[in-house]
């Protein structure tokens, strides 16, 4: 049997608040592994603007995706409650694409698994988010001057 996998990449700007105090304890520093979260419970939302994109040859420019979540510390192997929220402007297509991506879906079936979210490969810069609120998918908190982080991301089927 042949496997064809399709070739994508997508690069741009990344963006994460969570309603911990900054710097966010789950973050890596110097090498050092992160801890557990501020308060007990995480919420989160990650995004990505995809500047530069395509899967296949569907193109993915100007598209982005939003991973919201939430968590508790305190029960070991918790699950996580998480919603993909992918761009309403992109056709059929394009969010079956983004999807396969960001859920992990399109990634080959061997090689390593590593943490895929930017700041743990390269650095960024930590900020304050004026306002994370979520209300998606039987998710719902809303914060006001958080931590946040900021950098660029660049992946592809090939990394």
């Amino acid at each position: 049997m042949l496997y064809f996998r399709r070739v994508w990449r997508v690069a741009g700007t990344y963006f994460e608040s969570c309603n911990c105090d900054a710097i966010c304890p789950c973050r890596r520093t110097g090498g050092a592994e992160g801890g557990k979260s501020t308060h007990g419970v995480c919420d989160f939302a990650l995004s990505w603007w995809i500047q530069q994109g395509h899967h296949g040859d569907e193109k993915l420019d100007g598209m982005a995706v939003v991973m919201a979540g939430s968590y508790q510390d305190r029960v070991r192997w918790t699950p996580w409650e998480v919603a993909l929220l992918v761009d309403e402007r992109a056709s059929m297509r394009a969010q079956s694409a983004l999807t396969e991506i960001f859920a992990g879906e399109a990634a080959a079936p061997d090689g390593a698994v590593s943490c895929g979210i930017p700041g743990h490969d390269h650095p960024g810069t930590e900020v304050h988010a004026r306002l994370l609120s979520v209300d998606e998918s039987g998710l719902r908190f809303r914060y006001s001057g958080v931590c946040g982080f900021t950098t660029s991301f660049d992946y592809s089927s090939d990394s």
